[in-house]
């Protein structure tokens, strides 16, 4: 993984804030000065860890209904009846983010998961958007696995997260 600096886009504050979003410069999380590559094995090892963790977070959500244990996480009591509901019913995940910890030699370590909450919504219109105004190759819907075909190495340009597009 390297970070390389690039040229910011002169209208980049007017193209965000013609979406809506004048509030990631505000708040300093967008910043086009620098962007991440990564290699192909890179971009396999946070996905295979991203699985990992996604499991493991769903396990311990099952451990959370099958003990009833929503008091002691600060849970209120009118949200539970919603809760049991959408864990018996299977209800899927629409998605999700990971923040994580990673140097590119280290394996991914996760700092928070941040599924199904509006913010994560925003996040994921905007990994829709960057390509577009930036003129990026982009597939944002295609997973990265072996032998899928993608280039030596990808290029994140969300700041510090951990975000991708593929060439086509």
């Amino acid at each position: 993984m390297r970070r390389l600096s690039v040229t910011p886009r002169a209208d980049a504050e007017q193209k965000l804030d013609a979406i809506g979003l004048a509030w990631a410069y505000e708040s300093d999380c967008w910043n086009e000065s620098f962007c991440y590559e990564f290699t192909e094995a890179q971009i396999i090892e946070i996905e295979t860890a991203t699985n990992e963790l996604h499991a493991m977070c769903l396990q311990a959500a099952r451990y959370i209904v099958d003990h009833k244990l929503y008091r002691s996480l600060g849970i209120r009591e009118d949200a539970v009846p919603l809760i049991e509901r959408s864990w018996n019913s299977k209800d899927p995940s629409l998605y999700g983010r990971f923040d994580l910890l990673y140097n590119g030699v280290d394996p991914p370590k996760m700092l928070e998961y941040n599924a199904d909450t509006p913010t994560a919504l925003v996040e994921a219109s905007v990994a829709l958007f960057v390509p577009a105004v930036t003129g990026a190759s982009s597939n944002p819907h295609r997973s990265v696995t072996a032998g899928a075909g993608v280039s030596d190495t990808v290029i994140a340009t969300l700041g510090d997260r951990v975000s991708a597009w593929l060439a086509d």
